[in-house]
């Protein structure tokens, strides 16, 4: 009996020592260090909150009273989940409770117990640590009678089990319910607490996700659970003092000063058409900084007391959503704060203008990783015919407004109204500038190829500006580029294809090709080196071919005087192209300035409304939905909303205007022949004139 009970007392006693009286980061300064799993370069050396200053705000809401829920929406390596394991031990030390930690992937929660919770829990008790490991979660028992169990969101895990501290981490990645039941995984956390009333914590933590990234079953609502949570929040941000005017402001993104560091023009790449003016990277690295909103001031990267890390450790969270609930508390950060993690400001502006230059989606994944910023505004469009009226100018339907860089003929194909007439070819005609502004001069539809080649050798009366030397004679432009969907009657390899007789790589090569180039012979076929009227396009999906780049190939296709020739293709990513349009363009509000940071293409203009624009033409271009689709990613099926069609719509003419998108991209990277010479050359001729083609 008495051994029992100087077993028994020291352990109560510890269970029972009352809490140092200094808050949970000092008490972690003297007691933990850091684990390997968490930072390798820092291993072993103490705990310091002067590493991260911002994940203070863990420890705050711990020792706040009255908060019951935090919802944090982050960059990927933020330091807060380092924060918050080291905030648990203290818990398990001095306010033993039920901790239930959920984490998505089952497999990471022994990654998470055994490489991070456990290393720090040691340093407190030792080897008095019990691990009860099963296969779907592991349940950790310490001397102070606290227990952690660590589990994957199912409804067993969640069921009949009472808790004071719930933390679902990497929570965007959670199903829309639990497995097992219809219960949402923040109902259900929100549930463990009926029995802890005087303390009890919900910690919510994710970097945004891509809706492609996110295994869902059901989706019930837009944008990502991160993000809402975060909105019903108090939305705190860390804002940091200006040495030069006192005011506080939150560093992010758009407080990133480097634009200045653009080279000259004249010191481009010579021969390359590029998108952007290219940056001194060597001084981007070196100079770039923060920039105060107030006055503009800079802030620097180094130690000094007027630079990055002494500031950001002044810094402190303020709440910006004062309609929240007292015991809801959110936050977003990003790495603009980040004072370890390769987190340096000119680093940060090399990744955002590398992957400006990939593409739209490649920009989105460096906001999520780095900058913690939700995509979520992707997800709500429903795009309508009222989207598509915003961006009517004022220009007449069957006129160009402006002096192109080129004009292009855009072309779709369905099945046609007869066996006489195969096919039905809708297009549409516009004026594309260097810029890649679109203006649509005119579009319809017809059955006659005959009729088809008039419309791409019609002339197009131009109603912009005076031309210098045109004298006051009415001036008319033509089409220098023709392109058509091939992926509807390309093949002919089935009977029912056969059967219409009519496909588009004989069309194409019916339209013949402009004297600018030769041909030469291969074992395939002849190849003409320059360029054809009509060229055949294919869309492919974005697993084939990544962000904005397009693939070249060729077709054999028949040929009254060589017998086979080889007739070019231009593959390239729909679904990039698709969500470029109808989000990046279409959806947008056309009267708000272009941020080149946020989307790349400038807009469309359509006819003025004045003439009527046809329903038909406003509802094919507004046709497309996000929905959502099943994808195959690594071996896994994996849901995922993308733009596409209902079965019950028609989108011709909307794939006409993303083909003319795509056209635009092949221009302005030289990658269809003879770009430069039609670059210098533009597309206008006076009335009796020669047709500048």
């Amino acid at each position: 009996m008495s051994e029992s009970i100087d077993i028994l007392l020291p352990v109560l006693a510890r269970a029972y020592e009352p809490p140092p009286d200094e808050p949970i980061w000092q008490w972690a300064e003297k007691n933990l260090r850091l684990v390997s799993s968490q930072n390798a370069e820092h291993a072993g050396q103490p705990w310091s909150l002067s590493r991260a200053p911002h994940t203070r705000l863990i420890f705050d809401f711990l020792a706040d009273p009255v908060a019951r829920e935090l919802h944090i929406m982050k960059s990927s390596a933020s330091m807060f989940t380092t924060a918050l394991f080291v905030a648990l031990a203290w818990l398990a030390r001095y306010k033993p409770c039920r901790v239930l930690y959920c984490i998505n992937n089952i497999a990471e929660v022994g990654k998470v117990s055994h490489s991070i919770l456990q290393p720090f829990l040691r340093q407190v008790f030792g080897d008095q640590v019990f691990d009860d490991r099963s296969q779907s979660r592991d349940f950790l028992r310490l001397p102070t009678g606290a227990i952690f169990e660590l589990g994957s969101p199912t409804e067993g895990f969640f069921a009949n089990k009472q808790a004071s501290v719930v933390i679902l981490d990497e929570f965007d990645i959670f199903p829309d319910s639990l497995e097992g039941g219809a219960t949402e995984p923040l109902s259900a956390a929100r549930g463990r607490f009926k029995a802890s009333t005087r303390f009890a914590k919900l910690i919510t933590l994710c970097a945004p996700q891509r809706q492609f990234d996110i295994v869902r079953k059901d989706i019930s609502q837009p944008g990502t659970k991160q993000h809402r949570a975060y909105l019903s929040g108090d939305q705190r941000e860390y804002r940091i003092p200006c040495p030069h005017c006192d005011a506080e402001f939150a560093p992010g993104r758009t407080t990133l000063h480097f634009e200045h560091l653009r080279l000259p023009e004249a010191e481009s790449v010579e021969g390359e058409l590029m998108r952007e003016t290219p940056y001194d990277m060597a001084r981007v690295l070196r100079e770039t900084a923060l920039q105060c909103p107030a006055c503009n001031g800079l802030i620097h990267e180094g130690w000094g007391p007027k630079d990055k890390a002494a500031l950001v450790r002044r810094g402190r969270w303020v709440p910006t959503n004062l309609t929240a609930p007292p015991d809801r508390w959110s936050a977003w950060y990003n790495d603009t704060c980040a004072l370890m993690g390769n987190s340096e400001l000119g680093k940060l502006a090399a990744e955002l203008i590398d992957a400006r230059s990939k593409g739209r989606h490649d920009l989105i994944q460096v906001c999520r990783a780095r900058f913690g910023e939700p995509q979520s505004e992707i997800d709500t469009v429903d795009l309508s015919a009222d989207h598509v009226r915003r961006h009517c100018a004022s220009h007449r339907r069957g006129v160009c407004p402006v002096l192109p860089w080129f004009i292009g003929l855009s072309i779709d194909c369905q099945k046609g109204p007869s066996e006489t007439h195969p096919l039905l070819f809708k297009w549409v005609k516009a004026g594309i500038m260097d810029n890649g502004e679109i203006h649509v001069i005119d579009y319809g539809q017809t059955a006659s190829p005959q009729e088809l080649r008039l419309v791409y050798e019609q002339g197009i009366p131009y109603s912009g500006p005076p031309i210098p030397g045109s004298d006051g004679k009415p001036v008319m432009l033509y089409c220098q580029r023709a392109i058509i969907d091939s992926g509807y009657r390309a093949g002919a390899d089935a009977a029912t294809e056969e059967d219409l007789g009519h496909h588009i790589y004989p069309l194409c090569v019916s339209w013949g090709f402009r004297d600018d180039g030769r041909w030469l012979r291969k074992e395939t076929g002849y190849n003409y080196t320059g360029t054809w009227h009509l060229v055949p396009m294919k869309g492919r999906g974005r697993d084939q071919i990544r962000g904005e780049a397009t693939q070249f190939s060729t077709v054999t296709v028949p040929h009254p005087q060589f017998g086979q020739i080889e007739l070019p293709l231009h593959l390239f990513n729909d679904p990039w192209f698709k969500s470029e349009l109808y989000h990046g363009t279409l959806a947008a509000d056309p009267t708000t300035p272009l941020d080149p940071r946020l989307r790349r293409y400038p807009r469309i203009y359509l006819p003025s409304p004045e003439d009527e624009i046809d329903e038909q033409f406003l509802n094919e271009i507004s046709s497309e939905k996000l929905m959502e689709r099943p994808k195959r990613v690594r071996g896994q099926i994996r849901m995922g909303r993308e733009w596409g069609v209902p079965s019950h719509r028609k989108n011709d003419f909307g794939d006409c205007v993303k083909m003319l998108r795509v056209l635009w991209s092949l221009m302005s990277r030289s990658a269809l022949q003879s770009a430069e010479n039609e670059a210098q050359a533009p597309a206008l001729t006076a009335r009796s004139g020669h047709e500048a083609r």
